[in-house]
């Protein structure tokens, strides 16, 4: 209920709020994602599945993560080369090695940040060319353990995870939501 009162008089309304905030029916307010899906859909990052889902535990896809990064970038197109399939499903390992990408063409190589990756369970199981990305990724706060204290580097990146670790790196970088 809301009142408003002015010069003696005095109105009332009752506001029923009836759909979520998201126009997505697969997210509840109270989801460890939601204020990271909103982020990051509101700054043109990631988009819905369909116009009613976001599909947070579905994986993240090459092309999903390739937009998100264009919108990083302000659209600027990566290096030539071949371009993978935009359906394939993306690894934790390897969303780290494209945001550290981004990261370096955008403002250079980090000179800190980094962290161990032995403190984790699995932090051996990294691959050799993704281990730099990964600690990166972890000193910077984008990517943490998971149940078990646990990087899961190998498993696929939930649309969920991405959309958390892609706000991460726009807050990192001062910028909660927006281009």
């Amino acid at each position: 209920v809301i009142t408003v009162a002015r010069g003696g008089a005095r109105a009332s309304c009752t506001v029923t709020v009836s759909k979520t905030l998201l126009p997505f029916s697969d997210l509840a307010p109270g989801a460890w994602h939601y204020g990271s899906v909103r982020a990051v859909y509101e700054a043109g990052l990631m988009e819905g599945t369909s116009a009613t889902a976001f599909s947070p535990d579905l994986p993240v896809t090459y092309g999903a993560a390739r937009q998100a990064l264009l919108g990083l970038t302000g659209g600027a197109e990566p290096e030539p080369g071949p371009e993978p399939d935009p359906e394939r499903v993306l690894t934790r390992q390897e969303l780290a090695v494209l945001l550290y990408q981004c990261e370096t063409e955008r403002y250079g190589v980090p000179e800190d940040g980094f962290a161990p990756l032995s403190r984790f369970a699995d932090g051996e199981a990294v691959d050799s060319g993704a281990r730099t990305a990964m600690s990166w990724a972890v000193g910077s706060g984008l990517i943490q353990g998971t149940a078990g204290n646990r990087l899961e580097p190998g498993t696929a990146a939930s649309r969920g995870q991405a959309a958390v670790i892609l706000h991460r790196y726009l807050l990192n970088h001062g910028a909660a939501a927006g281009k």
